[in-house]
């Protein structure tokens, strides 16, 4: 498996997970998104090596995600926001395993918790010099 086709497949089964979760058709979804139903199939099933930005981005929307942690699973830059903890993971670890993810989400935001520290970020303006 060449690199362009590696992190297709995790996108594919991470819009997909996340479209289950939320108890979406690929059909709905692509009603929601605005996004053609045989496009949505395409990139769950690895067909698509790198949607378009404005795809990813009507996707995530409708699935009430940041596009950012679509962004990260093409390794396409986001401009305005950081990919969450488990896009980064998913993204520079490809290795790991889903339920691996799962367990270092899950250890960051007990520590996270414990710190004080919020996960969504800091408010705009907050981290600028």
């Amino acid at each position: 498996m060449n690199h362009a086709e590696e992190p297709t497949t995790k996108l594919g089964e991470f819009i997909r997970q996340k479209r289950i979760e939320k108890d979406l058709s690929i059909r709905k979804l692509a009603d929601l998104s605005g996004v053609v139903n045989n496009t949505i199939w395409r990139i769950e099933h690895g067909e698509i090596a790198q949607p378009r930005p404005e795809i990813l981005t009507a996707i995530a929307r409708s699935l009430s995600i940041p596009a950012a942690d679509l962004y990260a699973l093409v390794d396409y830059p986001s401009l305005t926001k950081l990919p969450s903890f488990g896009a980064y993971l998913r993204a520079r670890y490809q290795e790991a395993t889903p339920s691996q993810v799962a367990q270092l989400e899950g250890y960051f935001a007990a520590i996270a918790q414990q710190s004080g520290i919020k996960l969504d970020g800091p408010e705009p303006g907050e981290d600028e010099f």
